[in-house]
């Protein structure tokens, strides 16, 4: 504010000098004096609207490929393994000896099951590998691990001939009875 002279009254002075109107000279900057009206606003940082977008977009794709990525992974080690108790029938020899991976690859070559690993596990999981008896089995084709551990422990799968030999028969009359009691056997005669 302008300075008052105290020697002149308040109605001498212009009206650029007196207290009540103001003066000519600027006033001093005062914290708070001004309206709020003429305060500067503070300047706001602009928002982009792409950044949001963007971060969803970018998890979204690392979601994606984590999902593809396990789901590859878990297929590598992933059994192979048919479903199912399966259809058809063959037959499979174990022998006497014969481990549980022994008896899985017979198993795939007869076409039971679709891999050993699948039998082999099968048999961990069942606790019973070592009641396997050794001899020929009846199997069904395309048949789960578990489907075909159950039927080769299964005793009525087992194909067991019993021929009682009359006493003083000759290997030839053994051979004739067996063909005739096993059409489907190729005995030799």
């Amino acid at each position: 504010m302008g300075s008052f002279p105290l020697d002149r009254s308040t109605d001498e002075l212009h009206d650029d000098d007196h207290p009540l109107f103001g003066s000519a000279e600027p006033a001093p900057y005062v914290p708070g004096a001004q309206k709020r009206s003429h305060r500067r606003k503070p300047k706001r940082k602009k928002r982009h609207k792409v950044a949001p977008l963007l971060a969803i977009v970018v998890i979204v794709a690392v979601v994606a490929v984590s999902w593809v990525l396990i789901r590859s992974v878990s297929n590598y080690f992933k059994v192979p393994d048919y479903s199912g108790s399966g259809l058809g029938f063959t037959r499979v020899q174990v022998h006497s000896g014969d481990g549980a991976q022994d008896i899985g690859n017979a198993l795939v070559k007869a076409g039971v099951v679709k891999s050993a690993r699948a039998f082999v596990n099968a048999a961990k999981a069942s606790g019973q590998s070592d009641k396997i008896q050794p001899g020929v089995y009846r199997l069904r084709l395309k048949s789960s691990g578990k489907a075909a551990m159950e039927a080769i422990l299964d005793p009525a799968n087992q194909l067991v001939s019993k021929v009682t030999i009359p006493e003083g028969y000759t290997a030839k009359q053994v051979l004739a009875d067996l063909a005739k009691k096993r059409p489907d056997c190729n005995w030799p005669t």
